[in-house]
């Protein structure tokens, strides 16, 4: 296992839950409105600890679709932001021990803060002894240890994204690994749920880590859609009322329509705690069909815009539905 020497990440900051019905509202309308992708919406109240059960569950069943049961193909994994306390998931421990069941894997796992790095070290070591050696853990700022991280790898078929909480150093995290995305890969971004403004980012994060990430892929969409849809609130027989927005229309020509393109993503919001998926359609499919049976779920469906509603009684979960 290799370390850097590393200091505490003035953007580590811990998440605060909550706010996760005004997301669901708010990203409901959007995906209606502007968006042909699949999505999970899944809101319900917060109760204490039940929100890193999200990132427990979510964790694995996102491995195994990736890397089913019974598929010894290597795995290629890579991880910002590593496991640091058992209250706050065993993302790291998860990772490893998928990738030790494939022999010629690769885990990569990025962390800033030396104490973290250090307590995942140690927590591994008791855990499960000589899990720490399926781990290359390097500690320094995420911007800098991501490059030759990537270039170490070649492709990454999972993706932890779970470090600082600086909305455009998140989505430079994202747009370089997406780059390197394998056609099973999938890319998790860990605590989507509001955030609270604080000294290091005072301006309001309503989504979160993925503050820019989630709009930067639903304009992708609308811009790849636009010409589709645009003249659907035209006065009959007429071309008044043509969307023409300045916005819009420098965004299409700066080619957001081309990047990302071919991936699907999804949000997952439970009891104040949510994250956003994000790969191939095929892989993101396998993750929803993987979801518990009664698992409560809402769907947007690519070509009908519809959601599907699957309810567990014993949870107290509140569901938003679009038509």
């Amino acid at each position: 296992m290799r370390q850097r020497l590393g200091s505490t990440h003035p953007n580590q900051e811990e998440t605060r839950a909550g706010g996760s019905l005004l997301l669901c509202l708010v990203h409901a309308g959007l995906q209606v409105n502007a968006s042909p992708f699949w999505s999970i919406l899944i809101s319900g109240y917060r109760t204490r600890g039940i929100g890193m059960n999200l990132r427990q569950q979510i964790i694995p069943m996102a491995l195994r679709a990736v890397a089913p049961d019974g598929d010894t193909e290597p795995v290629r994994a890579l991880e910002v932001g590593c496991m640091f306390a058992e209250n706050e998931g065993l993302s790291t421990y998860h990772i490893a021990r998928c990738v030790r069941q494939r022999p010629g894997s690769a885990f990569i796992s990025i962390e800033y803060d030396a104490d973290h790095a250090q307590s995942a070290q140690v927590m591994l070591r008791r855990m499960d002894p000589g899990l720490d050696h399926c781990v290359d853990l390097r500690v320094g700022h995420s911007l800098v240890e991501l490059p030759p991280a990537l270039e170490a790898l070649g492709q990454v078929d999972f993706a932890l994204l779970d470090g600082g909480a600086h909305p455009e150093v998140c989505l430079q995290e994202f747009e370089l690994v997406l780059n390197h995305l394998s056609e099973r890969g999938l890319v998790l971004v860990d605590d989507l749920q509001a955030l609270a403004p604080s000294v290091m980012y005072p301006a309001a994060r309503p989504f979160g880590k993925g503050t820019l990430i989630l709009p930067v892929l639903i304009l992708r969409d609308y811009a790849s859609t636009r010409d589709q849809y645009r003249s659907r609130n035209l006065a009959p027989g007429t071309t008044d009322g043509t969307p023409d927005s300045t916005l819009v229309n420098r965004l299409v020509a700066s080619g957001i329509a081309d990047r990302p393109s071919g991936v699907a993503y999804a949000t997952i919001s439970m009891h104040g705690h949510s994250m956003l998926v994000i790969g191939r359609q095929p892989v993101v499919d396998r993750l929803l069909a993987s979801l518990p049976a009664g698992q409560s779920v809402s769907m947007v469906n690519r070509v009908r815009s519809a959601l599907r509603v699957l309810i567990r009684p014993a949870d107290p979960v509140t569901v938003v539905r679009s038509a």
